[in-house]
């Protein structure tokens, strides 16, 4: 039998803003007990953040690793200057890559009290200016393969939008936005498409 190289990888990290959570990585390959050979695909990521808001505060760790933003006096209607950026590095196989937002009360308690976590569910991004699509399991799908030849910065999103339906009974809450992101190897993958031809999903 001729050798048959598989070439499969998956990397995934997240962040939030205020409170960081580390970065996870995994790499998974696949054999069988005939003589194949199983070749490691590679694929890197990290994620940062940056913002134009004067009154944004810029939260890093002991190495000065951006860990996330922090923002105070935010008001109904305002439009906040974030953007959360997936990075595909150099060493990284080209790959296709998706994020998802999930927002949640301060120490990322999903609480319903005082109808927080309705208030929360308002808010919205420009993540389509950013080319991004919303598949059905709730990530972002990048649109396009992200080519590592180069280092490449891909914006989720670059600002968040505030209702301005929120009144006096949000005032002096408080809230977590968390970037997850995940990046697979575009070789031998067929994202799932719309009919639209735009990518709603990834095959298993």
């Amino acid at each position: 039998m001729k050798n048959k190289k598989i070439i499969i990888a998956l990397a995934s990290v997240a962040m939030i803003a205020v409170v960081a959570i580390g970065g996870t990585l995994a790499y998974f390959t696949d054999s069988d007990n005939m003589n194949d050979s199983v070749n490691l695909g590679k694929v890197n990521i990290t994620i940062t953040e940056r913002t134009n808001d004067t009154y944004a505060s810029v939260q890093k760790d002991e190495s000065g690793i951006i860990t996330g933003i922090k923002y105070t006096g935010i008001m109904p209607g305002d439009t906040i200057s974030k953007e959360p950026i997936v990075i595909v590095e150099n060493d990284s196989k080209d790959a296709y890559i998706r994020a998802k937002i999930e927002i949640a009360g301060v120490d990322g308690a999903y609480s319903q009290e005082d109808g927080l976590q309705d208030y929360l569910s308002q808010i919205t991004y420009n993540t389509d200016a950013c080319g991004w699509v919303l598949g059905n399991d709730g990530y972002y799908y990048y649109q396009n393969i992200v080519n590592s030849t180069d280092k490449n910065q891909i914006s989720v999103f670059t600002e968040t939008y505030i209702p301005t339906s929120w009144g006096a009974e949000i005032r002096n809450k408080s809230f977590e936005v968390k970037i997850h992101a995940e990046a697979v190897q575009s070789e031998y993958m067929n994202p799932i498409r719309d009919n639209n031809n735009k990518i709603i999903g990834w095959n298993n």
